[in-house]
């Protein structure tokens, strides 16, 4: 039997499988059964007549009975909030399950259907030391993702170990102030609980100080563990995969040494007639070493290069040894596809594909050979362990014949591609001593099941008919299937997504279920922690829509065409005049007043809006289905363990705290975007240019605090809605925006700050005279949000609001958090935070004025 869940549908597809004498396996769907909402994960009985469904969204798990003969919904046990993982143990007399929110394991007696056991995690993070001295339990300070279950074969259960993923990575050692160690200076971490007395360790997952492929200076780049995505076991090894983030700079594209002063042609490269204007060189390179690793200098200019995509992340895998309870190997695995690759000679184009935001791991069984489906390359790869990991940890990767197993083939229907893959089944032999062997892997974009040949390594079926079955029909309306394709192109590497459509990176990379991945990343303004795109949108008012980034220098999803889709992904772009996938093909939307907080971004992705890049039109809408699917991203539920009354109490130290004056509103930020984006340049009352000239002084009258200003009392000149300075690519914001809070180049002791931006050198914005402090963050979900402020600046809530940061919780109440009863009133605010939910009741933003409120206002 097969069960496959349908995470968008609410329902789990059963399977008959067949194995016919030499032809692959035949999938029957028996049956599709209605379950709960977001059902995430489903463990199978070794009888294959039960199977144990984990529902996130609804916080239970459902038992589905029956599946040999009538498969149906059965009993239901409430767990904790946003479960995520499940296994059974070796003799299925209990099954685990993982709270992502709650921070706890549950332990669920398969036959009665009930919570027989709680392992609260929170404490054990806290006895690591990571989170601090001052550190003390409560919920949502652990966030166990993913879990496996030993099995040594004997009859006996409690000598048995539960190995759960702690999703995000710890502080390992404080961030230096120039930012050196930033690749390493977090690390990932397990927890081990032991059935006999379920007890509590952690094992540390370290860094990798080389990740094998350098930037494009030829700098060594490291990263940290992070996003566990998945963990299995097999024999006296633990398998833990990761999406290991390295968010020290250098960053973005490159386009060679900076252009020289000159006096004359002869002073600049290639000395050519025109080479000196303006006292300028117009070139900058004479070979292609100057233009960085992988670049062209063509006629003495180096051509854009995007090298650098390939050094923000790497899928790992850190390997445990269960009887040393510690990690012995870490292999960052693009750099072993980038060496099969350069081995076989493969053309550095399309051809080439990487893990991209593994989802899934399992093993052949009785075999260290591994098999990764990965979500972002629409492919599966397999990589073949070390047996005792004593002078290396991988034999190989790819087979012999193929370095993956892809799964959209173009020469398929389209029924039949797989895209978006999150989850690998590998079956046992259909026959004791059958050579054959067969994987299983469910997509999620294309509601349908692969299988996989495990002994060519292939599509099973090919090249007559691939063993490709659906699991749940297709959405059949517009929006569901503009929110799907959105899901889909959200969560891809290929084409146009990504640096030569290899699968380098994604948005899902930094943004896993559209949320956050809690790293502080080296941008263009400055260090910045990724927020949580459930935030973006008020989901009562759609048209409630939060200004982009920690500058508000964004009014726009489409925005992130730039910033993010090219300058960080290395992507060709969806911004295009044709569907060529070469950097040609983009449309320079800026060089058309219309990125950013000029024009209209929106207007210039959208083919139906000619008029507004004169001479060009886009020709694709995939940023109108990415900007559905982010709408639709809805928050993490809060915590089912907090203290209703220590809520209530903290709700009213909130109010007391005036708080509201700048958490205000559905969004729970003052931050909205407050005009219609004008892509009519021409017109004379431009709502996007008339802003850099309305003055908000206004507010100095209102009695609103001084120092929560974003420009200095008085200073008039400076006091517009919108930045109007010079050099308006680096400091562009909308000022009216901003609060200052006390937050820039501040840190909690032990976590440490580096205000600098992309090339770890210019100083990061956020002080400047001409507008401080940050665009209002959201309360959405602030257990899965941490470490808190622009650059990760506090571990814990409680940090974020203790003495270090009293200008901020203090803003607009002096006296907030102060006496003997300071921390008692703390630990409640907390709790408050912690249950903010997209369910919570909002407060309203106060009028302007000494409580706070907003001042910003369109012409």
């Amino acid at each position: 039997m097969l069960v496959a869940v349908n995470r968008d549908v609410g329902t789990v597809s059963v399977f008959a499988i067949e194995y016919p004498e030499g032809a692959p396996p035949t999938l029957k769907k028996t049956a599709e059964v209605p379950t709960c909402a977001e059902p995430w994960q489903v463990a199978l009985a070794p009888s294959g007549d039960r199977a144990f469904v984990v529902c996130r969204k609804d916080q239970k798990v459902v038992r589905v009975d029956n599946l040999r003969s009538a498969p149906a919904k059965g009993p239901e046990v409430a767990v904790g909030s946003e479960p995520t993982g499940i296994a059974l143990t070796p003799k299925a007399t209990a099954a685990w399950v993982t709270n992502w929110m709650d921070g706890t394991v549950s332990e669920i007696d398969p036959e009665t259907m009930t919570v027989q056991s709680t392992v609260d995690l929170n404490g054990a993070l806290v006895g690591t030391g990571v989170l601090g001295q001052n550190a003390v339990a409560r919920p949502a300070l652990a966030h166990p993702r993913s879990l496996v279950i030993t099995n040594n074969k004997d009859d006996i259960e409690i000598d048995e170990s539960i190995f759960v993923t702690e999703y995000f990575a710890q502080q390992k050692e404080p961030l230096a102030a120039d930012g050196s160690n930033a690749d390493i200076a977090r690390q990932g971490l397990v927890y081990r609980i032991r059935l006999q007395d379920k007890s509590v360790s952690t094992i540390p997952l370290p860094p990798i100080a080389d990740i094998g492929i350098h930037d494009v200076t030829d700098g060594v780049a490291g990263c940290y563990p992070n996003q566990l995505q998945a963990i299995d076991s097999t024999g006296s090894f633990v398998h833990v995969l990761s999406i290991c983030a390295s968010p020290k700079g250098k960053m973005g594209d490159f386009s060679g040494p900076a252009k020289a002063s000159c006096s004359d042609d002869s002073t600049c490269p290639g000395a050519q007639a025109g080479s000196c204007s303006a006292g300028t060189c117009q070139t900058n390179c004479t070979t292609a070493a100057q233009c960085g690793l992988g670049g062209e200098c063509v006629n003495n200019t180096c051509k854009l290069n995007l090298w650098n995509a390939k050094s923000v992340q790497t899928p790992a895998v850190s390997v445990i040894d269960v009887g040393a309870n510690k990690v012995i190997a870490s292999v960052p695995l693009n750099s072993e596809f980038d060496k099969l690759y350069a081995a076989k000679g493969i053309p550095d184009t399309s051809e080439r594909r990487f893990p991209l935001n593994p989802s899934d791991l399992a093993f052949v069984p009785g075999t260290l050979t591994a098999y990764m489906p990965a979500k972002g390359a629409d492919a599966v790869f397999r990589v073949d362990f070390n047996a005792t990991y004593e002078t290396k940890a991988v034999d190989s990767v790819g087979s012999a014949d193929r370095p993956f197993i892809q799964l959209d083939l173009g020469t398929l229907d389209a029924a039949k591609q797989g895209k978006l893959p999150i989850a690998i089944a590998i079956a046992h032999r259909a026959k004791v001593d059958s050579p054959s062997r067969f994987g299983f892997v469910l997509n999620e974009a294309t509601r349908n099941v692969s299988v996989l040949d495990l002994k060519t390594d292939s599509l099973a079926g090919l090249p007559d008919q691939a063993a490709v079955v659906s699991s749940s029909p297709m959405p059949t309306t517009t929006e569901d299937q503009a929110k799907l394709e959105g899901k889909r192109l959200f969560g891809t590497g290929l084409g146009r997504w990504s640096f030569q459509g290899q699968g380098w990176g994604a948005c899902e990379s930094c943004h896993v279920d559209g949320l956050s991945d809690q790293v502080t990343w080296f941008h263009l303004r400055g260090a910045r922690q990724t927020p949580s795109l459930d935030q973006t949108v008020n989901k009562k008012n759609p048209s409630d829509i939060r200004f982009h980034n920690w500058q508000a220098n964004a009014d726009e999803i489409e925005d992130h065409e730039y910033g993010a889709l090219r300058v960080t992904l290395g992507g060709v772009g969806a911004v295009v005049k044709s569907f060529d996938l070469t950097l040609d093909a983009r449309i320079a939307a800026d060089a058309h007043g219309q990125a950013g907080l000029n024009g209209s971004m929106a207007a210039a992705a959208n083919p139906q809006s000619p008029s507004t890049l004169v001479g060009e039109v886009c020709v694709l809408d995939d940023w109108s289905r990415v900007s559905t699917f982010i709408k639709s991203i809805r928050t993490p539920r809060k915590p089912s363990n907090l203290d209703p009354a220590t809520v209530s109490t903290g709700q009213t130290l909130f109010e007391e705290g005036k708080c509201q004056g700048c958490h205000g509103g559905d969004k729970w930020t003052l931050s909205r975007v407050f005009y219609t984006p004008d892509a009519n340049l021409a017109s004379p009352t431009n709502v996007n240019k008339a802003l850099k000239s309305r003055s908000w002084s206004a507010a100095e009258s209102s009695g609103f605090p001084p120092a929560l200003l974003p420009v200095d009392a008085g200073n008039a000149a400076l006091q517009t809605m919108r930045y109007s300075g010079g050099n308006p690519a680096a400091l562009d914001q909308m000022v009216c925006l901003l609060r200052p809070v006390g937050t820039f180049n501040v840190a909690e002791p032990g976590v440490g700050v580096s205000e600098l931006r992309r090339d770890m050198a210019t100083p990061a914005q956020g002080n400047e005279a001409s507008g401080t402090g940050f665009n209002v963050p959201s309360l959405l979900g602030m257990g899965v949000n941490a470490p808190y402020f622009h650059a990760g600046n506090a571990r814990t809530l409680e940090a974020a609001l203790s003495d270090t940061f009293l200008a901020h919780h203090g803003a607009l109440n002096g006296t907030f958090l102060k006496g003997a009863d300071a921390a008692t009133k703390r630990a409640a605010l907390v709790e408050f935070l912690l249950s903010i939910d997209e369910e919570t009741t909002a407060m309203k933003v106060p009028a302007l004025g000494p409580n706070g409120g907003d001042f910003c206002s369109a012409p």
